[in-house]
């Protein structure tokens, strides 16, 4: 089955289509917890590519004002305009 039958995606992939982001952790907590593990990896002087990049997602949503609906709420600026935000 690979990675997308991984249960992450079978628990929030239907909710994002609902478009249901009833807080089980709020993305900015989410976020906050991203950005200290990029900032404990910089230290370390490792490089966390898609870490950034998910933190970056992150924190558009935050800044649209997601910041306190679930973490699968990152999604919702990339699908706005449709019928599942």
């Amino acid at each position: 089955l690979g990675a997308i039958a991984n249960p992450m995606y079978g628990l929030k992939g239907p909710k994002i289509i609902k478009g249901d982001h009833a807080p089980n952790f709020p993305l900015r907590w989410a976020k906050k917890d991203m950005d200290f593990a990029i900032e404990l990896a910089a230290e370390l002087g490792e490089r966390v590519p898609l870490a950034v990049a998910a933190t970056a997602e992150m924190a558009i949503a935050v800044d649209e004002g997601f910041g306190d609906e679930d973490f699968s709420a990152v999604a919702k600026p990339r699908i706005k305009g449709t019928e599942t935000v």
